[in-house]
């Protein structure tokens, strides 16, 4: 019998602060994808990533949103064989549709609600931050 059991489980995300700055209608100017900080329990085999979206909107102050996401490590030779950079940029590949989803919903609420564009990030150092720019459409690392 075949052992089906992923690599690792994605636990679930939660909003630890946001702080959203924007007075007027005034367009996206640029937005930040940050991984802050992340931690390996090998008691647990849990994973923990703290990530940082910083949001500009042009004639405003920065908007800050942070999360904290939690993955389950079943195949710790899977993890030992992935460098961290490139680890951390999967795991907030997977919870980034939920932080899309998370920030909509409280732009939404304010004012007009901020689509954030679904981006690969599984090959972006996001240690060092992305920072996406609309009307380049580009990401800078």
């Amino acid at each position: 019998m075949v052992n089906n059991t992923p690599v690792y489980e994605f636990l679930g995300y939660r909003l630890l602060k946001a702080n959203y700055n924007r007075q007027n209608n005034n367009p996206l100017e640029h937005f930040t994808i940050k991984s802050v900080k992340s931690i390996f329990n090998e008691e647990t085999s849990v994973y923990a990533l703290l990530l940082e979206v910083t949001i500009k909107f042009e004639n405003d102050d920065h908007s800050v949103f942070i999360f904290d996401s939690a993955f389950k490590i079943n195949d710790l030779n899977w993890k030992q064989q992935i460098p961290e950079e490139q680890l951390q940029s999967l795991f907030v590949s997977v919870m980034f549709p939920f932080v899309r989803g998370k920030i909509y919903s409280i732009t939404e609420d304010l004012r007009i609600g901020i689509i954030l564009p679904i981006i690969d990030l599984r090959q972006i150092d996001l240690s060092k931050g992305a920072k996406f720019s609309p009307k380049n459409n580009e990401i800078n690392e």
